[in-house]
């Protein structure tokens, strides 16, 4: 879901309330979600190639290594920068519910 905000950061106003609700456990991507939101908050006409330099001017390059990986363009194909629009939030909506369906089930059977 990152990759695709970094790649597609008009994205940001479709999902702003959803990527501001993402429970993201490992805290330096949680870190790396959170200086998307404050940089794309600050210039919401900022590029991809812009939220690259700037995140790794942030010290999320190892991050970004992960996040916009190969292997992760290879299972989320709507994340790739060449991707269109319709295709970027056609897919981040289905991994979005996908994620807190999951998170849903999960719950009810600590609950029962």
């Amino acid at each position: 879901l990152l990759a695709a905000i970094i790649n597609h950061p008009t994205i940001f106003d479709v999902f702003e309330e959803e990527i501001g609700l993402l429970g993201i456990k490992q805290p330096r991507i949680d870190a790396l979600r959170q200086k998307i939101i404050e940089l794309i908050s600050e210039n919401p006409n900022f590029t991809a190639e812009n939220m690259v330099l700037e995140l790794k001017n942030s010290g999320f390059s190892s991050e970004l290594r992960v996040v916009l990986s190969d292997e992760l363009y290879a299972l989320a194909r709507f994340a790739r920068p060449q991707a269109e629009y319709e295709d970027v939030c056609e897919g981040w909506r289905g991994l979005y519910d996908a994620i807190q369906q999951r998170r849903g089930s999960q719950e009810n059977k600590r609950q029962n």
